[in-house]
């Protein structure tokens, strides 16, 4: 048996969302696709002689239905895809692509973690060593410093501007993702 995707399906329904729509059945196709796939996976493999009567699920039927999410999620990023290039939003003075304003807000995402993830705690290291003189060996006491070039306050001053930008961003983002909408055509369940 061979599984590839849905050809031409024919029971479509075309529905128009709103953005936040769009995107909140792409989480859901998404939960149905893992789902639907480890049902199939589950079901693959049988013991002959020992297959369930009536099982609950069977690979095909779990097949198909994880087919017909990843067709879906296919659909719905296409559409919300197509719909970020052609749409603008306002921030910070000038007009985005809304394209481009979601990929800027995952961007300042990880600026962010980066930041936050800075080892920047200072402090001194003292480590005893032996170091020899002539026949003998002496205990010596090395300290090292250990500094930051940020402080604390810096950090976290910038930590705060950039979550204050990407809080405006993503107001604008989700100003735009509400009152624009999105048609696409679903595979039923």
């Amino acid at each position: 048996m061979t599984t590839s995707a849905p050809s031409t399906p024919a029971a479509e329904t075309s529905v128009t969302l709103t953005h936040n729509e769009a995107l909140a059945e792409l989480r859901a196709q998404k939960g149905r696709y893992g789902l639907a796939s480890a049902r199939a996976a589950a079901t693959v493999m049988f013991v002959e002689g020992k297959e369930a009567i009536n099982p609950a699920f069977t690979f095909e039927s779990e097949d198909a239905r994880a087919k017909r999410a990843w067709e879906n999620i296919i659909r719905l990023k296409t559409a919300l895809t197509v719909a970020n290039a052609r749409r603008q939003i306002d921030w910070e003075g000038r007009k985005l692509p809304l394209a481009e304003g979601v990929i800027r807000q995952k961007e300042l995402e990880g600026e962010i973690a980066r930041l936050k993830n800075l080892r920047i705690h200072e402090h001194d290291e003292t480590l005893t060593r032996q170091r020899r003189t002539g026949t003998e060996y002496e205990e010596v006491e090395v300290v090292t410093k250990h500094r930051s070039r940020l402080t604390e306050r810096q950090r976290t001053d910038a930590v705060e501007a950039l979550e204050a930008r990407r809080r405006s961003l993503a107001a604008a983002i989700n100003r735009v993702n509400n009152r624009s909408s999105v048609t696409v055509k679903l595979l039923p369940e």
